[in-house]
């Protein structure tokens, strides 16, 4: 069953490109990871400091090989500083696909 995970990512005004650009090449570096079935990054067009991730995975354990990636640790230690609040990370199994 694909195991999804929503992010949704408020960052402070100053960093938004900064933001911008860094997610552009985690989902560059993740799309690659074993068990990554997609990595998509939205930016809301109506708040422009706000972002929403959405992971799919071909199964809840390929998540951990995302943990595991080496850019995850850096990409958490540069982008925390950024945040202007907690992450909200949703977990889903997804039902159906289109």
């Amino acid at each position: 069953m694909v195991y999804t995970l929503l992010v949704n990512v408020k960052v402070k005004p100053e960093r938004t490109d900064s933001v911008r650009t860094l997610l552009a090449k985690a989902s560059s570096v993740y799309t690659q990871d074993k068990g990554t079935l997609s990595w998509f990054v939205m930016q809301s067009a109506k708040t422009p400091t706000e972002f929403a991730i959405v992971e799919r995975y071909e199964s809840k354990a390929d998540l951990q090989t995302h943990i595991k990636n080496p850019f995850y640790a850096e990409f958490g230690k540069t982008v925390g500083p950024w945040l202007d609040g907690e992450l909200n990370i949703q977990h889903f199994e997804e039902i159906s696909r289109l």
